[in-house]
């Protein structure tokens, strides 16, 4: 049984390998998982994602992108591989004032079922049962831009597989720098992966895969609702030959995403297809994503993801007047138009007013409403109340207009 399970180990370390991207001549590393792009969007691209940024898979490729998030994001992604093979990856980014942004991660490759074959004493192989593996790695992830010179962020991971019954924990971190220049059009990367302990089956010690990530992106396309990105990495893994991942993406208002890319410098080398949509939900942001990543004759994997962008409540600026445009405050009473001043109606309303200072040839009792700026202002005091009313038909009887009630 112990040939058996360095046997499978292996199998599995091969297997890695082949999610990768590895060619025949790389030599064997443990946790091959930790090579996989997460996402739905980078592995459109053809995994070139070290340079872009501003979202909560960023971790997953360069931990100095998550710094450049506005608002909290949550990420989900699911890939199903070959056979009973499944992968998963979450992660959740939230900008925090005075400390950067943090993050957290979380990644799962579950192989399924394994079959296991027993060796008798004389050579001869039979099944007996299956078993399951798996691996896991957890990270805590931190973004901060230092003054306006640099991003700068990190990751620290523990690394979880186990295999039968045999187990193993290790530990690595990540560092990386982000750089947006010419009004962000043009990003700059650099990122370094799996820096840690060893991974060990059974007594026997496996180094972590290594690798130095450099990337350039930069937007080669803003016209109208039209906007492009091209993006090109350089990877050197330690236990590999250098490879260069390069994409594209095309994005209409903001919406609707298509993107392409191509792989080289494997024996699994080639084109990716990928997509996306925008949906503004509220006021967050749900973006869906695809992408079709194929592995030679092992076939073709397919990546969808899903994220939510917590935009927060828009608020929308005051409406203010300019000062022509403020209305003044009139008070309007209407009145009818009295046909003939020379005699006042019994029946008039009468309006309280302080005692004018001149009464000649007004009756004492009665209230004088004079006509804002008369044709004849003889025998209207200074102070009495006016009241705009309409312009009557006759600018005569309109002179010296005034309501009143003779007791």
């Amino acid at each position: 049984m112990r040939i058996l399970s360095i046997f499978m180990i292996g199998l599995l370390l091969l297997t890695g390998n082949i999610f990768a991207g590895i060619n025949a001549n790389a030599g064997n590393s443990a946790a091959q998982f930790l090579k996989i792009s997460p996402g739905g969007r980078i592995p459109g691209l053809g995994n070139a994602g070290t340079s872009l940024g501003g979202n909560a898979e960023s971790m997953f490729y360069n931990p100095a992108g998550i710094g450049y998030l506005d608002n909290m994001e949550i990420s989900v992604n699911f890939s199903r591989l070959f056979e009973d093979m499944n992968y998963i990856s979450a992660s959740v980014g939230m900008p925090i004032e005075g400390i950067g942004t943090v993050g957290i991660g979380f990644i799962d490759l579950f192989y399924g079922d394994i079959p296991v074959v027993i060796q008798d004493s004389s050579g001869e192989l039979s099944e007996s049962g299956s078993t399951g593996a798996g691996d896991m790695a957890f990270l805590l992830s931190w973004g901060k831009e230092i003054g306006d010179i640099l991003m700068v962020g990190c990751n620290a991971k523990m690394i979880y597989q186990t295999l039968e019954d045999e187990k193993s924990t290790s530990f690595a971190f990540d560092v990386g720098g982000m750089k947006k220049l010419l009004d962000d059009k043009l990003g700059i990367g650099l990122a370094v992966q799996n820096l840690g302990t060893e991974s060990k089956f059974m007594e026997s010690g496996f180094s972590l895969p290594l690798v130095i990530r450099f990337g350039t992106s930069y937007e080669v396309l803003e016209i109208d609702k039209h906007k492009g990105i091209l993006a090109v990495d350089i990877l050197k893994p330690m236990d590999d030959n250098i490879k260069i991942n390069a994409g594209m993406e095309y994005g209409f208002n903001n919406f609707i995403f298509l993107r392409a890319g191509y792989r080289i410098g494997n024996d699994m080398a080639g084109l990716t297809l990928g997509g996306g949509a925008r949906i503004p939900i509220g006021n967050n942001i749900t973006m869906a994503d695809y992408a079709y990543v194929p592995y030679g004759d092992f076939g073709a994997t397919h990546r969808i993801g899903l994220s939510l962008a917590f935009e927060g409540p828009k608020t929308e600026e005051p409406i203010t007047l300019k000062p022509e445009e403020k209305p003044e405050a009139v008070i309007k009473i209407p009145v009818e138009e009295p046909t003939s001043t020379e005699e006042d109606p019994e029946d008039s309303i009468k309006t309280p007013v302080e005692e004018p200072a001149s009464t000649e040839g007004v009756p004492e009792d009665s209230i004088k409403v004079p006509v804002e700026e008369p044709t004849s202002t003889e025998g209207v005091p200074e102070d009495s109340i006016k009241i705009p009313v309409e312009e009557p038909t006759s600018t005569e009887e309109e002179e010296d207009a005034e309501v009143g009630v003779v007791e």
